[in-house]
């Protein structure tokens, strides 16, 4: 749990909005969000299916449907070319199950995360080659393949590109790009997932050549790869996410319902924590440590008895996937503490044989912890290859193309990158990294919390609980609304449970509620005041059938700060 600097209340717009049964407070907190007039709110809140948009905005559709009807007409060999984690797995098990309905049965191919990277690889197309393929359609890659499209149009192999990730200002030469991201794209919401593309050019042919395949099942795999890729939970993702979730509850697919029992979800519960936590971990486990296919065959097969089967390795895989965070966690953690003590603020953190699959995760912890850029990568003879998280202000994908001099080649995007080093030239190019974030003033980075509005205790209560689960669902974009209350009493002796965890009872014009900061042990130290300044989100907490609400406290301080 970081210790948060800065506390910014989103500004309050001049404006009054009333809408009967939806509590002032919640649209307080959709106004402060951008939500500026009632039928922004009420579409908002509403999600139904008018927020989607057509799939025929989406360029190059048309020409891609063409192709592709023209494919299954003539019974043409068709290859699927998917890509190793969530969003990549739950696009090619959509564009199957589609094909399958139609009674085609489609090749498919995933790169191995470790020996072939991300996107298309020429391995890839040797193999579309040598299976006679006539038709590849890639889902969540491919806007970057040049030379790999290149040579399958040297083999007389066409190929229909659908992505969502962002564009070079030339595109390869495939017969269509359907990708919201392309420049010349009228497509009005762009941040959508490499999923939601496929589901949506799917949905086009099924229209358009009046095929009549149900979707709505498979709307269920697109809420679940938008969520592990960490879409923005707005616009259209919105309603995908939420109808996904419904209809989860109410009938999963096979594949998914086993990785729901195998993960033991409360599926009555299922919300998207538990998809970002506990389901996603577990299909990308497959494509870190083992065969990503395996996650793919879950969800796309029919054989209950090979489902259980699928799901036992799944969650075996995410266990071992597990422990090796932990160990590299462990060790990377001493390392960057160092790193800090010298002054370093991009953290480079090398080991020997470190497992190439986890090492995303382990330098997103560490950049979350530290708040600084972080780049973790495994030493193998004479080559280092990783990956690096960023915070907000530290563009990544910059800074390796200013230090490129030193990369053997690197990719990604602000946030997030992946590189190759030759393992001499490290110290070079951690210098170069620091460099430039030292003329940035790097080290005077805050971490901040946005915080929607103040509350008094006398308003939380269930109607208050209920009213802003409207909200629901939560997730990048649109996260849980963060409440801020001054002056306010310790009613007790705050205790630690779990040896991290702080419980408390606080007090507010005579009410009392319990809350707890998860991971917030190091929050007792620093309260020295009678009073504290609280901000949190409300929540339910179910304990032995009796259920409470309460608070979950983000960060302390001690009442009358200056920057109240």
């Amino acid at each position: 749990m970081p210790k948060y600097n800065i506390w910014e209340i989103r500004t309050k717009p001049p404006i009054h909005i009333s809408i009967e049964h939806i509590h002032p407070i919640t649209i307080d907190i959709l106004s402060r969000r951008g939500f500026l007039s009632k039928s922004q709110i009420i579409k908002f809140l509403d999600s139904n299916h008018s927020i989607v948009n057509p799939p025929s905005l989406l360029p190059d559709i048309e020409k891609g449907a063409k192709r592709l009807h023209k494919a299954i007409k003539n019974n043409e060999n068709i290859l699927i070319y998917g890509d190793y984690d969530a969003d990549g797995i739950t696009a090619l098990s959509i564009t199957t199950k589609f094909l399958l309905k139609l009674g085609i049965r489609p090749f498919y191919y995933i790169n191995d995360r470790i020996t072939e990277g991300y996107g298309i690889s020429t391995k890839g197309i040797e193999y579309a080659k040598n299976n006679n393929i006539d038709l590849i359609i890639t889902v969540d890659n491919g806007i970057s393949a040049f030379d790999e499209i290149n040579l399958a149009n040297s083999y007389n192999i066409d190929i229909i590109v659908t992505d969502h990730h962002e564009t070079k200002d030339i595109l390869p030469n495939a017969i269509a790009i359907i990708n919201p991201m392309r420049k010349d794209s009228v497509y009005p919401f762009k941040e959508i997932s490499g999923c939601l593309v496929a589901f949506k050019f799917c949905e086009y042919i099924n229209e358009k050549y009046s095929y009549n395949i149900d979707m709505t099942p498979l709307i269920q795999l697109v809420a679940i790869g938008s969520i592990a890729d960490v879409m923005p939970v707005l616009n259209e993702n919105r309603y995908f996410i939420k109808k996904g979730i419904e209809l989860i509850k109410e009938s999963p697919l096979p594949g998914i319902e086993a990785i729901i029992e195998s993960s033991k979800i409360n599926k009555n519960k299922l919300n998207t924590y538990a998809i970002g936590f506990i389901i996603g971990p577990r299909l990308n486990a497959m494509g870190r440590l083992s065969k990503a296919d395996e996650a793919y065959k879950l969800l796309t097969i029919e054989d209950l008895d090979k489902i259980e089967i699928l799901a036992e390795k799944l969650e075996n895989t995410n266990r071992k996937r597990q422990k090796i965070d932990r160990i590299i966690l462990k060790e990377a953690d001493l390392m960057a503490q160092e790193k800090i003590k010298e002054g370093y603020n991009v953290i480079v953190l090398y080991g020997k044989d470190w497992h190439e699959g986890v090492l995303g995760i382990v330098s997103s912890r560490i950049c979350e912890k530290y708040n600084k850029p972080t780049i973790l990568l495994s030493m193998n003879n004479k080559l280092a290859k990783g990956s690096g998280r960023s915070v907000d202000n530290f563009n990544l994908l910059n800074a390796l193309k200013k230090c490129e001099v030193y990369l053997k080649s690197y990719g990604g995007h602000a946030m997030a990158a992946g590189l190759l080093i030759e393992n001499d030239k490290l110290g070079d190019f951690e210098n170069c990294l620091n460099k430039l974030a030292s003329d940035l003033e790097i080290s005077d980075i805050k971490s901040k919390i946005m915080i929607d509005c103040e509350i008094p205790f006398s308003v939380i209560d269930n109607v208050f609980y209920n009213d802003i689960q409207k909200l629901h669902p939560f997730g990048a974009g649109n996260p849980p609304p963060v409440f801020i209350t001054y002056n306010v009493s310790i009613v007790g002796k705050p205790r630690i449970v779990g040896n991290e965890h702080l419980k408390i009872v606080l007090r507010k014009n005579g009410k009392d509620i319990n809350a707890i900061a998860f991971g917030g042990k190091h929050l007792l130290d620093s309260i020295i005041n009678d009073e504290i300044d609280i901000c949190y989100t409300v929540y339910k907490n179910s304990y032995m059938g009796n259920e409470s609400i309460e608070l979950k406290i983000f960060d302390i301080r001690n009442a009358n700060n200056q920057n109240k």
